[in-house]
């Protein structure tokens, strides 16, 4: 019997040398679905014979990841960041949830006993700007202060030292409360894929973040901290004229190592900023920005970035200017353009419109509906909309909270019609392949057809023969 690699490696390590082996990555969606998809891919299950078993759409925020929100001042990075953070601890905070999603992946990989959550899964925000209070933080998750006790910590921050304690925190609870689940999918062999729950940091901002070494030399401490921080010291060390480069590519690559190894997802807030035209010519930094337009953190930062998330106010939201969208009485705010500028997740420069409003910040059902209406996915019946299905359920984007509110079975009928509207944004070679199949079988159907009464058949065997080397089949 034939022992590979990681039977060897998983039959042979020990806790301390411990090696990863990598496999499939979860996304957590995040309600936004236009979004999710955006940045999202097919998963596909093989048996032992490469038989396709089950299909996911492998959607929203990949685990373990650091991920880039950019926008210019009064965009909502900060905002959209905390609504996303708490549809991607959802599932783990409602027990019922997490249940019943897990049930059927548990009993596909053949797991009897389903492992308990015993911490709390989390949203850290780490504020440097000092302006974000915990009111405004309820409002976006709209959690009662009894989940907002357990489930959101806000630090205000000055320094990057500052933030490696923090990781250093985030990580030991961890370590200590937090045991690895199996995640709601399995991976491309059927096994399980066993993470820690997830959990979320917010930087916000890392424009704003002071480098102990270059901002405040009186500040530097030379005690040896521990864990991280000793990683982290000993990174940034002896730094000469590039002193400011190296400490943050070690601070970004520190983030990215353990994000990735304890399953938090990190969101950078970063501004997008002016850029000095070089002999009178705007300098583009990254594909996704403008000419004259940059971010902070340098090449290292986008290079490590899992996705980078731009958004664009395009319009403002009010009902007292006629130039503005009129959303109900009171209500104000703006709709902006989210554009997944990098994602390693999905080969394709995807974007949606998403809905901001001072009711609750960015608003995941009024986004999908405001985008659904504006390319066409979601049905009209005169100046209302429906869910299909449910024709006699007229709503428009001013009462669409009241009747989905008295009718709730309206919420799981419209998400089910969007996944399938979505998946034309998956990144998805699976797809391709299937649809060039089904062409090349349409074409040697065609070409039997020609050569039926044909007594020579050795160009139609010929054919065959072609066609099985395109599709890689014995």
């Amino acid at each position: 019997m034939i022992t590979d690699f990681k039977e060897y490696v998983m039959s042979t390590q020990s806790k301390k040398d411990a090696l990863v082996m990598a496999t499939s990555m979860p996304q957590y969606p995040t309600g936004y679905m236009y979004l999710d998809y955006g940045t999202g891919s097919y998963l596909t299950v093989y048996d032992d014979e490469e038989s396709p078993l089950y299909q996911y759409h492998n959607v929203g925020i990949t685990c373990g990841s650091v991920n880039t929100i950019i926008a210019k001042s009064q965009g909502g990075k900060t905002t959209l960041a905390t609504s996303i953070a708490a549809a991607i601890i959802e599932p783990y905070v409602t027990k019922i949830l997490y249940d019943s999603v897990m049930r059927d992946v548990l009993t596909q990989a053949k797991i009897k006993k389903k492992p308990e959550i015993e911490g709390a899964p989390l949203i850290q925000i780490l504020d440097t700007e000092k302006t974000l209070p915990v009111d405004y933080a309820k409002k976006v998750t709209r959690y009662t202060n009894k989940l907002m006790k357990h489930h959101v910590a806000i630090n205000p921050i000055t320094t990057d030292k500052d933030l490696m304690l923090a990781l250093n925190k985030h990580v030991q609870y961890k370590v200590t409360h937090m045991e690895k689940i199996p995640m709601p999918m399995l991976d491309i062999f059927g096994n399980p894929i066993m993470e820690y729950p997830p959990t979320v940091m917010i930087i916000d901002s890392m424009s704003q973040l002071l480098l102990e070494d270059c901002d405040d030399p009186s500040a530097i401490s030379k005690a040896k901290k521990g864990g991280i921080l000793d990683i982290y010291d000993s990174a940034t060390q002896n730094t000469a004229g590039a002193r400011r480069a190296k400490i943050i590519t070690a601070l970004y690559s520190q983030l990215v190592n353990y994000a990735k190894k304890y399953n938090i997802i990190i969101f950078s807030i970063c501004h997008i900023n002016k850029m000095l035209p070089v002999n009178g010519v705007p300098v583009k930094q990254y594909r996704g920005l403008r000419g004259g337009e940059t971010i902070g953190g340098g090449e290292k930062a986008i290079f490590l970035a899992a996705t980078i998330l731009r958004l664009d106010v395009i319009k403002n939201v009010s009902s007292e200017s006629t130039t503005s969208v009129n959303l109900g009485d009171g209500i104000t705010g703006h709709i902006a353009i989210a554009s997944w500028i990098k994602s390693k997740s999905n080969s394709k420069m995807n974007k949606c419109q998403i809905v901001y409003t001072n009711e609750a910040g960015y608003d995941p059902i009024l986004s999908n509906l405001w985008y659904g209406k504006e390319i066409g996915d979601l049905p009209r019946s005169g100046n209302n909309f429906f869910v299909p299905c449910y024709e006699k359920l007229k709503f428009n984007m001013k009462n669409y909270r009241e009747v989905f509110g008295d009718y709730p079975e309206l919420f799981s009928a419209y998400y089910d019609d969007l996944r399938d509207k979505c998946a034309k944004l998956l990144d998805n070679p699976d797809r391709a392949q299937s649809a060039d199949r089904k062409l090349l079988e349409a074409v040697r159907d065609d070409i039997h057809r020609d050569f039926e009464d044909d007594d020579d058949r050795g160009s139609v065997r010929d054919m065959d023969d072609i066609f099985a080397n395109a599709w890689n089949v014995a």
